[in-house]
């Protein structure tokens, strides 16, 4: 299972049952205006002005550093109840798959505004509790961790994104990288994969 610390937002869990993402109340509040103004449609038609509307939420508190504070998907990675959920969920997929003789393995990866040096310098601690938290989740529910922050900041860190949350060709490479050679370390590639 990838995760990206995204996932603990409500709204990213519903599915509809030919597992396509629905776009619930709770995305609507967070990513289209709720008043009736003129140009407020405009984001629920055009990709463009959404990309835009994102990028200027991300810039409308310039003084806060730590900037998925401003991220309502995101900041919910460093709030320790939505961690609760995240254990119950994780507990279930893991006795589903072992319910098929499966195994379930998790993959961290990160998020571009992760490896700023200065957020970093700052609070490493803060900056990486979302990994530091699926790591304890992980090892009291038994399920190997693969974490990617470490190898994602020696090969350029943030230059793996495209945006700070879609990866690069060398992010995708690089996650590709990490899950075979943890699946190899686990023993769970058949001979000669």
């Amino acid at each position: 299972m990838q995760y990206c610390l995204n996932d603990n937002h409500r709204f990213l869990h519903q599915f509809d049952p030919e597992a396509r993402l629905l776009f619930t109340l709770e995305a609507r509040r967070v990513i289209l205006p709720d008043k009736e103004e003129p140009l407020t449609w405009l984001p629920r038609w055009s990709y463009l002005v959404y990309r835009i509307r994102l990028a200027l939420f991300l810039l409308r508190n310039p003084g806060e550093e730590f900037l998925w504070k401003q991220q309502p998907d995101f900041a919910v990675a460093w709030q320790e109840d939505r961690w609760v959920e995240f254990r119950e969920h994780l507990k279930a997929l893991r006795d589903r798959m072992r319910s098929i003789n499966g195994k379930l393995i998790v993959v961290v990866v990160p998020y571009g505004l992760q490896f700023r040096t200065k957020l970093l310098a700052r609070d490493r601690d803060y900056v990486l509790e979302p990994q530091a938290l699926t790591a304890a989740v992980c090892r009291e529910l038994g399920v190997p961790l693969l974490d990617r922050w470490e190898q994602f900041q020696e090969r350029g860190g943030g230059h793996l994104f495209e945006d700070d949350i879609h990866l690069t060709a060398e992010g995708h490479a690089s996650v590709r990288d990490t899950l075979i050679n943890g699946l190899r370390k686990l023993e769970l590639l058949p001979q000669g994969e």
